[in-house]
Formats: structure tokens, sequence, C-alpha cells
């Protein structure tokens, strides 16, 4: 045990000296991962472990992944409540207790227990707990820590399974009265024999699948979902496209849109099938590192074609007023209500509803056609000829809406990819500093030269296209970890700094 001691006090500090240099220094390796997922779930447990000297190798590790797990949870969460959310902030006080645990018997002169070094038999002594009474009892904190996270993982295991069985099902009995219901399409082979089905991870309330023939490419994409809201969407969303494709002011422009093959009502879920368009999703070019100034370029240059080509002057009147401020800010007011704590951001809401009133009430501004969701991963690239090759997921659009709404959006998530932050992150930083970079006020101002009416200020903007984001996405926050976690990053950060 003496031996395992003095091996511990080496690879304790050595592997936490080590995540924090990957994290903190930001380092590419592909180690990276491998070295903080050894630390984080290992290895601060492990220090808790020595110090408590219990003479079991098993209850060891089994009692060190458990303390560890629990300790970088608890770590993450405060910091998440504490609005300081950072990985680097997270693993440093980590890997600082880690150390600290191992140099404290040293610190604090505690002696070093060598009999079991040239013993294996226990000596029990009077008055002291023995090791066995010892491991059972932290094995039973153990299994109250792994009863709570396992209910919450049997949770999106249940959610997850339902999920699969639903694909399963789509496979198995709707998919192919889908392909009967497409009719051939010049260029594709026969729909009868895109048997090839791949499922595409989604956190909408919809199943997505692609299909080919067999040991080829993909040539379409479907769309399943139950009736009921997300059914809605998936209908208004056809609808949408049906209304964009009649529009002959867009022209040539209309080749990025989805070309429906089909769509209709199957084995009781709504399902649209498309054309798959070329193109790669500009969210992984993002991902894959850097965000090149030509991107943002050709993302705005695509939407605004569709801004100029449908744009009208229209006064904000009050029916507009409620639908783009009044009704998300009553949502704002019913969580700060039902969310502990948070009754002193009241306040703030009033504040955002007064600015945002005075800024755009009666005011004659450019309205047009929007996408409503515009964001890199809904925008589909020619990497080799640098332009936008499709647009996708259409069931946000609205026909007369703020045209710089969705050149906001989309700015706003070229830092969250590039930060690895919430939106609610990044807005606050925003409100705080407006930190706009040149090229970015370059293209927003550019995206209103060519469009009549008003300009509302880019605070307000910056506001508007947040609480938009807010409202259609707070129903789905249960898949982002709980809607309290969601809230805390995406509302609350913003609500601080009004």
């Amino acid at each position: 045990m003496l031996g395992a001691l003095r091996s511990w006090t080496v690879v304790l500090p050595a592997s936490a000296l080590l995540a924090l240099v990957f994290v903190a220094a930001d380092l590419g390796s592909p180690l990276r991962p491998l070295v903080t997922l050894w630390f984080l779930c290992f290895c601060p447990g492990m220090a808790i472990v020595q110090l408590l000297a219990i003479r079991h190798p098993l209850g060891e590790i089994m009692l060190a992944i458990a303390l560890s797990v629990a300790m970088a949870t608890l770590t993450a969460l405060v910091m998440i409540y504490a609005n300081v959310w950072s990985p680097r902030l997270g693993v440093g006080l980590l890997a600082a207790f880690t150390l600290g645990a191992i140099g404290l018997p040293r610190v604090v002169g505690v002696p070093v227990d060598k009999g079991t070094a040239h013993s294996s038999r226990r000596v029990s002594q009077p008055g002291r707990t023995g090791p066995g009474v010892k491991l059972r009892l932290l094995l039973g904190a153990q299994s109250i820590l792994g009863a709570l996270g396992f209910a919450a993982a049997a949770r999106q295991f249940l959610w997850w399974l339902g999920g699969r069985g639903q694909r399963v099902r789509a496979v198995r009995t709707v998919l192919p009265g889908v392909r009967a219901a497409i009719p051939n399409q010049p260029g594709l082979p026969p729909p009868a024999d895109w048997t090839a089905v791949q499922a595409v991870p989604t956190i909408a309330d919809r199943m997505v699948f692609t299909m080919g023939p067999p040991r080829q490419e993909p040539v379409a994409i479907v769309k399943l979902a139950p009736k009921g809201d997300a059914a809605s969407n998936l209908e208004r969303e056809t609808d949408t496209i049906r209304a964009l494709q009649a529009e002959t002011r867009l022209g040539d422009w209309r080749n990025l849109l989805p070309q429906k093959l089909a769509a209709g009502e199957k084995g009781g879920l709504v399902y649209r099938a498309e054309r798959l368009l070329p193109g790669t999703p500009a969210s992984r070019l993002l991902a894959a590192g850097g965000a090149p100034q030509w991107l943002l370029d050709a993302m705005v240059t695509a939407i605004a074609a569709l801004h100029q080509e449908t744009a009208f002057t229209g006064r904000v009147d009050a029916a507009r007023l409620r639908s783009w401020v009044y009704d998300p800010t009553d949502t704002l007011l019913e969580l700060c209500g039902a969310r502990p704590g948070w009754s002193d951001y009241r306040p703030a809401v009033g504040r955002l509803r007064a600015d945002l009133r005075d800024e755009l009430l009666d005011q004659a501004v450019a309205l047009s056609w929007i996408h409503g969701d515009y964001w890199p991963a809904n925008v589909l690239i020619a990497e080799d000829a640098q332009a936008v090759t499709g647009i996708i997921d259409w069931d946000l659009a609205e026909a007369a809406g703020l045209p710089l709404l969705d050149v906001m959006h989309l700015m706003i998530s070229m830092r969250m990819i590039e930060q690895q932050q919430e939106m609610g992150v990044v807005v606050s930083a925003l409100l705080r500093e407006s930190d706009w970079t040149p090229e970015e006020r370059a293209l927003l101002d550019s995206a209103w030269a060519a469009l009549p009416g008003s300009r509302p200020g880019t605070r307000q903007m910056l506001l508007l296209a947040w609480l938009r984001h807010v409202d259609h996405t707070r129903t789905k926050a249960r898949r982002f970890g709980g809607p309290t976690l969601w809230e805390s990053q995406n509302i609350e950060r913003v609500l601080q700094v009004l």
C-alpha cells in the first residue's frame, strides 16, 4: 500500500498539471480530451480516497470515480448558477483541489500508516473505526450519489429510448409509404431504390432521415413529426417554401431553397421529403477551425438578396409590437415570478419593454421575408467555390419580419460557435461592451443600405434577436440539460446587464 501511495502522490499531481496545461493553453492535441477526461473522472476523487487510507483497491477505484464525477458536476453547476461558466476555471479549481489534497499530509504532518506495507493482517485498535466500516459508510454515500445520477440519466435514457422506438417504427412503417409517394425525379435513381436510410441527429421535435440507393451517397432527406406543434412547424415550413418558390422576383435565388419531393401524412406522422441540397453546413467549417471573412460575407450576401427583393416599408403598429416585444417579455415576467431569486429582474424586463417600444412604435421600417433561424448550421457551403449552395430549415420564417434580425442572429451564432458559449453569454457581453468588429459593423451597415425605411438601433436589434431566440427555444430547454440550466445561461445572463 505504501508503494501505491507513493505512486499516487506522483500520478495525481502530474495528471492535474497536465490537464491544466492542455486546457489553459488551449492545445489542439488529440490527447486533450483523453487527458482531461482521465483527470476529471478519476483524480480529484482519488486524492480524497488517499486521505481516507482505505485498504481496499476495488473500493478505492469505485469511490474515486464516484467522487470525481460528483465534484466535476457540482463545480460545473456552481459556475453556471454563479454565471461564471468557464471550462478552464473548472479544471483549474479541480486541479488546485487535487494538488492541495495530495500535499495536505505533508503540510500538516499527517503520519503515513506503514503497517500495511509489511503485513496484510488487519489489527483492530480500540476507539478507531476499522477500514471495513469506513469503506461501507463511504460506499453507502457513493450509492446515494449514484442513485441521484442514475435518476437523471434514466430520464434521459427513457426519452432516448422512446425516440429510438419512434425512429424504428418510422423506418419500418412510414418511410416505405413516403418513397411510394415520391414521383421519379430527373437525374435520380427511382425512389423505390432509396433503401439506404440514415438517421440525422436533431434537437427539434421531429425525426430526420437521409435516403439513397445502397452504397451510394444520399439523394433525399425526409422530415417526420407527430401531429401537434411539431407537425404544425413542418407544415408551416412546407407552406413557406411553396410561397418563396412562387416569388418570381427571387429568380435564380430560389435554387438555394429545398426542393419538395413529397409531403403528406402517414401512420400518424406528418412528413416532408426534399431533394438533398449540395454543400457542407457552414457550422462544420467553423468547427474545423477559424471563421474566414469570406464565409461570413457569403452568408450575409445570400440572405440579403432575399431581404432586398421582398422588402417593403411598413409601420410598426401595436399588433407588430405585441408579437415582437410584449408577448416575449410577458413570458419573461412569468419566469421572474416562477423562478426563485428572479423577482429582482422585473424592473429590467420593464426597461427592456420601454426601450424597444420607444425605438420601434410608429416607425416606418423595412420589412421583408426573413428566415427566422439563420445561423451557420442552416447554411450549406461549397468550400471550393466559397459560395452558398443552400439554405435549409424554414419553419420559423416570416413574410413581414425585420431583415436585420437574420443578419444579427447570424453574427451572434458565429460568436457562439467561436467562443463555445450560449447565446445569453454572447449577448450580455455585447450589451456591456458593444465590441462589434469593424467587419461586423460594415456588414450591418451594408445590409440596411439597400433597404427602405428607418433603421432601428444596433442595440435594439440585438435585443430583438435575443428575445426571438428565447421565445422559440425555451420550450426545448429540457434537451439542453433542464429548463433552469438553460434559462440561467440564456435569459438570466442578459437580464443582469439590462
